[in-house]
């Protein structure tokens, strides 16, 4: 992909980051730095699923698809921390609640998003490829916006962790594997599915 608006994200996104953590590292205070920082990066990921929505040709369900669905719910989660948490002044257990979700969920979206990407990049396709592009957007949105809507960890907390994800988790792993052409890949796949910090499981 190439053109202005890849330009603009391609230098926008690391300079926001960096201004935001270094700006709240030096001033010791969120702000000005976390409206500063927040803001353009929030335009920067529109910019994102814009420029994905239009390389990826075939809009039927697949791990392109997936990919896109998972930023569109990443930022949806992020906006709604910021405006309907954080500028609104929610505090106590809702606020709690939404925090600790919102972490989880982005704990899950960079890997997911790669492995996702990296299998539209190979043409991949089948059973395991359709499960897991419908079923972890799926699990991500269920997790963040069950607990969101309840606004308690329960019981939104174990399906989407104890039961669904490690399901999910599995049949990406196999995706993956599947695909690979590397065994060193292959080998690093099954390792990162033993060693996956299932105690984030239960937050």
């Amino acid at each position: 992909a190439d053109g202005l608006l890849v330009t603009i994200v391609s230098i926008g996104a690391p300079l926001t980051q960096a201004l935001y953590f270094w700006g709240r590292v030096a001033t010791g205070d969120p702000y000005p730095f976390s409206a500063i920082g927040a803001l353009p990066r929030f335009v920067c990921m529109g910019m994102m699923i814009y420029i994905l929505w239009n390389e990826i040709g075939d809009k039927s369900f697949g791990p392109g698809l997936a990919a896109l669905k998972l930023l569109i719910l990443s930022l949806a989660a992020k906006l709604f921390m910021s405006f309907g948490i954080r500028v609104a002044k929610v505090e106590g257990e809702k606020k709690e609640n939404a925090s600790s979700a919102q972490l989880n969920v982005a704990e899950y979206e960079g890997i997911f998003t790669a492995i996702f990407l990296f299998l539209y990049l190979k043409k991949a396709d089948g059973l395991l490829v359709m499960i897991v592009s419908i079923g972890v957007p799926l699990t991500q949105a269920l997790y963040f916006w069950g607990r969101v809507a309840t606004g308690s960890p329960m019981p939104f907390s174990p399906i989407g962790q104890c039961l669904l994800r490690p399901l999910v988790h599995f049949h990406v792993m196999c995706a993956w594997v599947s695909w690979s052409t590397s065994s060193t890949t292959r080998s690093a796949t099954c390792l990162w599915g033993l060693v996956w910090p299932r105690w984030r499981w239960f937050s």
